[in-house]
């Protein structure tokens, strides 16, 4: 079926509505939590904090891409559940089971269908935004590899604290793995450098830090 046309579907289904309702439903979750934080915390838990049902804060496409692994892992749960509710149809129910069984089987089926409502969309946002993205992440790459700052001596190595190890790379092959905004940081960490052997850590990920050294100053003649 045609993305689009799937969507046009959900939507005639009233996914729309589903979407606000789960959206206030969600923050009337964390208002308990919520009294106990302060003003900017409370902020940041409803705008910033990344969970299964809303994106949080994004910095680049790297982050939707992981809000959108949530969305197939949520969804999967209510999938899961949606059959265990078909499966309950089955045996022999009361009025008040069936009924109760057949509200939690909506809630799933709504669920499931909200998930690959969501997804639709980031897939098709994604495909405009991610040759935008390369682009530009292409252009930062030229620019390190012919910054001034790249003829000084920087030494690379990678630390990960879970494993407590360290490992050297070249810089080529920190620009082959990096995200965009690691490049953006590792530019202005660059422009820090002053002294001789400043030493800056750039966050990789929850485990890793790239710590970059500098040495010395290239001599030339």
């Amino acid at each position: 079926m045609n993305n689009n046309k799937e969507l046009k579907i959900y939507e005639f289904l009233g996914i729309k509505y589903f979407k606000k309702f789960m959206l206030k439903f969600h923050k009337l979750l964390y208002w308990p939590i919520s009294l106990l934080l302060e003003k900017e915390q409370r902020r940041e838990l409803y705008n910033n904090a990344r969970d299964n049902y809303k994106i949080g804060k994004v910095s680049e496409l790297k982050d939707i891409k992981t809000f959108k692994r949530n969305l197939y892992f949520n969804g999967s749960i209510h999938l899961v559940l949606a059959l265990l509710n078909v499966l309950i149809f089955i045996s022999p129910l009361s009025p008040i089971m069936f009924i109760l069984n057949f509200a939690s089987f909506l809630i799933n089926a709504y669920c499931v269908m909200l998930q690959r409502y969501n997804c639709i969309r980031i897939n098709n946002m994604l495909s405009r935004c991610e040759p935008l993205e390369k682009k530009k992440q292409e252009e930062l790459q030229r620019k390190l590899q012919t910054d001034e700052f790249i003829e000084r001596n920087i030494d690379h190595k990678i630390l990960n604290f879970k494993k407590v190890t360290e490992k050297e790379i070249t810089f080529e092959e920190f620009l082959n793995t990096a995200s965009l905004s690691q490049i953006k940081e590792y530019m202005v960490y660059l422009r820090k450098l002053k002294d001789d052997s400043l030493q800056e850590l750039l966050p990789l990920s929850k485990n890793e830090v790239l710590q970059m050294t500098l040495k010395r100053e290239k001599s030339y003649k």
